[in-house]
Parts: C-alpha cells; structure tokens; sequence
C-alpha cells in the first residue's frame, strides 16, 4: 500500500492500514517532521517529497519496494495535484482512493492506468466519525495517536495556529477554549 500524504489522515491511514494486516505500507510526504510520525505509526518505509523532488524518482521508489509492480493500493491524502502522480505509483488492476478535495489537477483520459478500480472520497458520513473514534479509542496503546497533535494554542491564537497549518510547521494543532 502507498500513501500520498504524511498529514493526520495519511497517519490515521497508516494505522489502519497496518492494523486491518497491510504486508507494507509506504508513505509519501513532507517536512521531514511529518514523515517521522508515519514511522511511528507503522509505515514501513518513508519518502520526504523535500528530499524526493522528481517525481520520477519517487516512482522508482516505490517500484523498489514493490518488487517493480507499483502499488496494490494507493490511497491519495494530500491533494488533488497528487492524484496524477499517484495513478503512476498503482500497479496495472490495482485501486487507487482519493480522499478530500483540495487543490486541482488535469489528467489526460490516455494518462489513466488501463485497469484500476477507483473510489473518490470527498467528506465522511457520520458513522465514519464514530468508526474513527472508536478505532483511536481502541488502539490508544498501539499507535501513538498523541503525536498528530504537535502543538498547542490559545482561541486568541487561533491564526497563528491555522498559518502554522497551512505552512505545514505542524501536524495538527489543538486550539483550547479558555
């Protein structure tokens, strides 16, 4: 399995993966400090985009650990411009998830895999809600789920907190109401 995105869903997805008996799961992401959590949270190989900037090499990548196949499953976390280069990390009858909505990406029809299955995820349903907390609340002493949460902040920080974010300093910050 290969994972675009080292965020709090590519580590949530990281967790699952190894937890529901995935042979290998190999994650893509960056800055450096968001990789090292997908370590932590079972991914057997990681790959810093920062490090990895062609995409041809990352592709390499995830041959070499595929044995030349490619990705029975990939599953797509970071945003949509990561979706053509992930078609590229699928093996040939593999499935590809696309999870959420940001940004945009052009693929030509002769660009997509001959076979694939594909599923487009744009927001979870209720029950994935509760599906997620239970499985945090029951794999609290598995996975180190605290370490998503890599800084903290008051409501009056509450900009500071979402630049940070979107500057991808941090994982995922907590903003307490006081």
């Amino acid at each position: 399995m290969v994972i675009q995105g080292s965020g709090p869903l590519g580590n949530f997805a990281t967790a699952v993966a190894k937890d529901h008996g995935a042979k290998q799961v190999l994650v893509i992401g960056a800055p450096a400090a968001r990789p090292e959590v997908s370590k932590r949270m079972g991914a057997d190989a990681v790959l810093n985009l920062e490090e990895v900037t062609d995409a041809r090499d990352r592709r390499q990548w995830v041959r070499d650990h595929t044995d030349g196949r490619g990705g029975d499953v990939v599953i797509q976390v970071a945003n949509n411009m990561a979706v053509p280069e992930g078609l590229t990390l699928l093996r040939g009858g593999g499935t590809f998830v696309n999870i959420g909505a940001g940004g945009k990406a052009g693929i030509g029809v002769q660009d997509l895999p001959q076979e694939m299955i594909l599923h487009t995820i744009r927001s979870g349903e209720p029950r994935h809600w509760l599906q997620a907390i239970d499985f945090l609340s029951s794999r609290k002493d598995t996975f180190p789920f605290e370490e998503m949460i890599s800084a903290e902040y008051t409501l009056e920080q509450v900009n500071e907190a979402l630049h940070a974010m979107a500057k991808y300093e941090i994982v995922k910050g907590v903003i307490y109401f006081n």
